[in-house]
């Protein structure tokens, strides 16, 4: 994390990580199936159905001082994620 919050990515550097989200993204839509779930996903959280197709367009733009700043404002020490259903619970392991 702080490597890549002090880092000055290069364009080099992301665009094997773009090639890969894209690839994820597009065999998630091999199918039609693929292609409704999203759609219906975005849908339902207010990103609307063209979400998904605005997304890889989205994901090609990034610039690698966009990296740097997200990297900066959002990877600072400590990180801690914790995914729980049971907001009592997730109180609980906050404190």
């Amino acid at each position: 994390m702080k490597r890549a919050a002090s880092h000055r990515f290069e364009e080099k550097e992301l665009a094997p990580a773009r090639a890969t989200i894209v690839t994820a993204k597009e065999l998630g839509r091999e199918t039609v199936d693929g292609w409704a779930f999203e759609a219906a996903v975005d849908e339902a959280l207010g990103l609307g159905a063209e979400f998904a197709r605005e997304e890889i367009q989205r994901v090609r733009a990034v610039t690698p001082e966009e990296v740097q700043r997200v990297a900066r404002e959002y990877l600072k020490d400590p990180v801690i994620v914790v995914v729980t259903s049971d907001p009592k619970e997730a109180e609980t392991i906050r404190k």
